[in-house]
């Protein structure tokens, strides 16, 4: 009965600071967390060693309880990290992905504008009919309306996604 002894004696120690009948410890990996504190028993009878150790059991219990407690919320904290570490991933690919349906047509504008300024600097350009200058001209112009379209269509669906969300 050395185990109960030193359940006792620990027990006598614990409640010794509180002023209570019986106080129990309850740790959490090696850490004072919490007291149980029992005050007097409704007979007046001295506290048995049963239970005394069903209290110590109970501690025990109680113990893992919060033990999975935090382990629970440890959990949480690190779905909340995942989650928003998967929300930053996909927003990079979000923004990688517009950067890229973007710049495509703006190169072309880029491009096809480029082209048209070249050509009203050239002599021989100039000295083509007139028919073949707003014939060029005219394919430039549609092409740049219909990449600046293009860009207004992929800044509307997005605006779109972001009222849904």
């Amino acid at each position: 009965m050395a185990d109960s002894r030193s359940l006792r004696q620990t027990a006598q120690k614990d409640l010794a600071g509180l002023g209570g009948i019986a106080a129990f410890s309850i740790k959490i990996k090696g850490a004072l967390r919490a007291f149980l504190v029992i005050g007097t028993k409704k007979s007046d009878a001295p506290w048995q060693e049963e239970e005394l150790r069903i209290l110590s059991s109970f501690t025990s219990q109680l113990g893992l309880a919060f033990r999975n407690a935090e382990y629970a919320q440890g959990i949480r904290e690190s779905q909340k990290k995942l989650a928003l570490s998967e929300r930053d991933a996909s927003a990079g690919a979000l923004i990688a992905g517009i950067d890229h349906e973007v710049k495509n047509p703006l190169h072309t504008m880029s491009l096809s504008l480029g082209t048209l300024q070249t050509h009203l600097k050239n002599p021989w350009f100039l000295k083509s009919s007139r028919e073949k200058q707003d014939q060029t001209i005219q394919k430039t112009m549609t092409s740049v309306l219909e990449d600046v379209q293009l860009v207004n269509n992929i800044i509307d669906h997005l605006s779109n996604l972001a009222h849904r969300r």
